[in-house]
């Protein structure tokens, strides 16, 4: 398993065109992808709502984890880009 922990850097916090990319990133890989945030856990391969009904704005901390085969490849590619686009 790894994990990665990003405090939100974006002014407008996470939004449907950042959650859609994100989420789509992450469908792209057969590990798990969970994201842990305002006392909730998510899968990263669900629809958008679930990361917008989160209600991340600006300096709250998002917690990633990736569990399979493939995990250091989705990390990799999810933290790139969370960092790009938040």
């Amino acid at each position: 398993m790894i994990r990665f922990s990003y405090i939100i850097k974006n002014k407008e916090g996470v939004h449907a065109r950042p959650a859609g990319e994100i989420m789509k990133k992450a469908a792209e890989f057969q590990c798990s992808c969970e994201l842990f945030a305002n006392g909730q856990t998510i899968s990263l391969k669900g629809g958008i709502f679930s990361m917008m009904g989160l209600g991340l704005k600006t300096g709250d901390e998002m917690d990633f984890t990736f569990k399979g085969a493939d995990e250091k490849e989705a990390c990799e590619a999810v933290k790139a880009l969370v960092e790009k686009l938040l």
